[in-house]
C-alpha cells in the first residue's frame, strides 16, 4: 500500500507470454482495506495498491518470432507485442531480457547469470531515477515463468541493497504474487482473450476471484551490499567474456580503481572510501556500462541452419556487476558530501574529518563497523587541537591515538589495517584545514600502493 508522500515507488514486474492468460478479479486486503480489480493480469492492482512512481516491467526475448535478425529489432518487436497486451493507461518501462527455449524451428539459447545481471542493472537505474531520500521496490512475480521469479527476486534484493547505498537509508522491498487459478475447459474460451481485442474477453462468465497476496517485506539496509562485494579473481577485471570488436577499455579502471574502492566499504575504511570515490567520475562509469551493454546486444545474433537460433557470443563478466557495485558507492558518496569528483588520482585526493563522519551512514547495518569506525573518529578528534595547520604529518607522530600501529611485516600491517577500519596510523597524513575548524586527511603515497593491493583482496576470491 502506498505510503507517505515523501516516499517514493518503484514497481517491477515479471511477464511470460500474455496471450494465454484468463480474465480473472484480483482481490487485495490490508489494514481493514480492499482492493479488486478486473484484468488478466494483475498489473492495474499493483499499481492501485502501490502507486509507483515507476513501473517496470520484465519480460523475455523468447517471445519472438525472430523474423528480425539485429538484435535491438528483436527486442522492439516483443516490446511492441507485450505493449498490445498491457491494458493500463499509465506509462510501463519494459526491458527485454534473454532467455531459454527450444522448439522445432526455434531456439533460444542464453547464460541466465546475464538475465541476473542485466535485470539488475535495469532495476538499480530505474530506482536512481526516482531520487528522493526515501525509497520502496514493489516486486511482482505472479507472472513470470520458470526461472524468472527467482532469479528476478534475487537481482531485485541486491539492487535495493545498492539504491539503500545511493540514499544512505534503509529501502522497503515489497513482493507479490497471486494465488494461482485453474478453470475448466469451457471456462477458459470464455475468459480468454478476445483475438482483434486482447483486452476483452470472449464471453460473458463470471471471472474468479484470485488473492493478492504479499508474499515477504522487508527493509534492507546500505550495509547489505557487503554481501556481494565478492568476485572472481580471474573475471572481477573483465565486463565481458569476449570484448572482441567493441572498444571497451576494462581491465585498468577495474583493477586500480574500482576493485579498492569497493574494497574499503567492505571493511568499513571510510577515509580510504572517501578518497577513492572522488577519484571516480560517475558518468565515466556509466559510459562505460553502457558500452558493455551495447556490445553484449551486438553480439547477441541469430544463426541460421535447420533450427533458427538465438546465441551470445560473449557474457557479461563479474567485472559488470562490480562497477554497478561501484556507481552506487560513489553515487551514495557523493549524495554525502553534496559534490562531485573532485580528483583524478587517489595520491592527488584529500578528504576531512567531517566528510568522514557524514559517511557513517553508509555503515547503517552493522553495529560492528559502526562502532569500530566510532571509535577511530573519536581518536582523531581528540587530536585535533594539537596538529598543526600547516603541515602534513603522519598520524602515528600523534601519542594519544591509541597506541602504536607498527608498519613492520606486511601480515601484522595488513591486519591492523583491517582492524583500525582504515585508520591506519602509518598510513594517513593529517593537518588543519585553512580554517582550523576541520582536519584534513589524506593517504602517504608511499603506502598507497600497499594499501590498494590490501583493499583490492578483500573482494577477491
Amino acid at each position: 500500500m502506498g505510503e507517505s508522500k515523501s516516499e517514493r515507488c518503484l514497481a517491477v514486474t515479471t511477464w511470460g507470454n500474455p496471450r494465454g492468460w484468463w480474465y480473472s478479479r484480483y482481490v487485495y486486503e490490508e489494514l481493514g482495506q480492499k482492493f479488486d480489480k478486473y484484468g488478466f493480469s494483475t498489473l492495474n492492482l499493483l499499481m492501485e495498491v502501490e502507486r509507483p512512481d515507476i513501473v517496470l516491467l520484465l519480460a523475455l526475448d523468447t517471445l519472438s518470432s525472430l523474423k528480425e535478425r539485429v538484435y535491438n529489432s528483436i527486442k522492439k518487436e516483443v516490446e511492441d507485442y507485450i505493449r498490445s497486451h498491457l491494458c493500463v493507461e499509465n506509462e510501463i518501462a519494459i526491458e527485454i531480457l534473454p532467455g531459454i527455449l527450444s522448439s522445432k524451428k526455434k531456439a533460444f539459447k542464453a547464460d541466465l547469470g546475464d538475465y541476473e545481471l542485466l535485470a539488475l542493472n535495469k532495476i538499480f537505474h530505474e530506482g536512481l531515477k526516482l531520487g528522493g531520500n526515501k525509497l520502496r521496490i514493489a516486486l511482482d512475480i505472479t507472472h513470470g515463468v520458470n526461472y524468472m521469479p527467482v532469479l528476478t527476486y534475487s537481482a531485485a534484493l541486491e539492487a535495493a541493497s545498492m539504491l539503500a547505498v545511493t540514499i544512505s537509508r534503509e529501502v522497503d522491498l515489497r513482493i507479490y504474487q497471486a494465488d494461482p487459478v485453474y478453470l475448466e475447459e469451457e471456462l477458459r474460451r470464455e475468459l480468454s482473450r478476445q483475438k482483434d481485442d486482447p483486452c476483452k474477453p470472449n464471453g460473458r462468465a463470471e471471472p474468479p476471484e484470485l488473492r493478492y497476496n504479499l508474499l515477504r517485506r522487508r527493509k534492507v539496509s546500505p550495509w547489505e551490499l557487503t554481501r556481494y562485494l565478492s568476485y572472481s579473481e580471474n573475471n572481477a577485471s573483465k565486463l565481458l567474456t569476449d570484448p572482441r570488436d567493441c572498444s571497451i577499455e576494462d581491465s585498468e579502471i577495474l583493477y586500480k580503481k574500482v576493485l579498492p574502492l569497493l574494497g574499503a566499504f567492505r571493511i568499513g575504511a571510510l577515509p580510504e572510501l572517501c578518497i577513492l570515490a572522488k577519484s571516480l567520475d560517475p558518468s565515466f562509469l556509466r559510459n562505460i556500462i553502457n558500452e558493455a551493454l551495447q556490445c553484449w546486444n551486438s553480439k547477441r545474433v541469430v544463426t541460421e541452419g535447420n533450427v533458427l537460433e538465438l546465441v551470445s557470443n560473449t557474457r557479461l563478466s563479474e567485472g559488470f556487476r562490480a562497477l554497478l557495485h561501484a556507481l552506487a558507492l560513489v553515487t551514495g558518496v557523493m549524495r554525502n558530501l553534496e559534490s562531485e569528483s573532485a580528483c583524478s588520482e587517489a595520491r592527488e585526493c584529500t578528504t576531512t574529518l567531517e566528510e568522514i563522519k557524514k559517511l557513517r551512514r553508509l555503515l547503517n547495518g552493522s553495529k560492528v563497523i559502526e562502532t569500530l569506525v566510532n571509535r577511530e573518529i573519536s581518536k582523531l578528534e581528540h587530536i585535533k587541537q594539537k596538529i598543526c595547520p600547516d603541515d602534513w604529518t603522519l598520524y602515528s607522530e600523534y601519542k594519544s591515538n591509541g597506541g602504536d600501529i607498527s608498519r613492520s611485516g606486511n601480515g601484522k600491517f595488513t591486519r591492523d589495517f583491517i582492524a583500525h577500519a582504515g585508520f591506519h596510523n602509518e598510513v594517513l597524513l593529517l593537518r588543519k584545514s585553512s580554517s582550523e575548524k576541520d582536519l584534513e586527511i589524506k593517504i602517504d603515497e608511499g603506502q598507497l600502493d600497499k594499501v590498494l593491493k590490501i583493499l583490492r583482496k578483500q573482494v577477491l576470491i
